[in-house]
């Protein structure tokens, strides 16, 4: 990854981990918000599905039913919400950032 990718990425938050995997912990609830592909060359169009697939909605009710059936530690439904908007924003400026780049 180029030395200004890298720093474009860090400087939103995100950890890179290699050159397929960056990843953030949310403010909200802590969540590990994880990055990956499987070629370097992959790493700008995931970021962009990840982007523009991330459906709030879906992730809020995939939680409440894992709490439900018994997994510890799940958040209550109003943090969930305002934790996912945030996963939402960070892919977004994410995604705002690289786009235009070549990596």
């Amino acid at each position: 990854m180029e030395k200004n990718v890298r720093e474009i990425i860090e400087n939103l938050g995100w950890r890179i981990n290699s050159d397929t995997s960056i990843e953030i912990w949310t403010d909200t609830a802590g969540q590990d918000v994880c990055i990956e592909c499987n070629e370097p060359s992959e790493l700008k169009e995931t970021i962009r599905c990840r982007y523009e697939n991330y459906d709030i909605d879906e992730e809020v009710e995939m939680y409440l039913n894992a709490g439900r059936n018994g997994l510890n530690g799940v958040p209550s439904a109003r943090i969930l919400v305002k934790d996912c908007e945030e996963v939402d924003r960070l892919l977004g400026e994410l995604w705002e950032a690289v786009k235009d780049l070549n990596f």
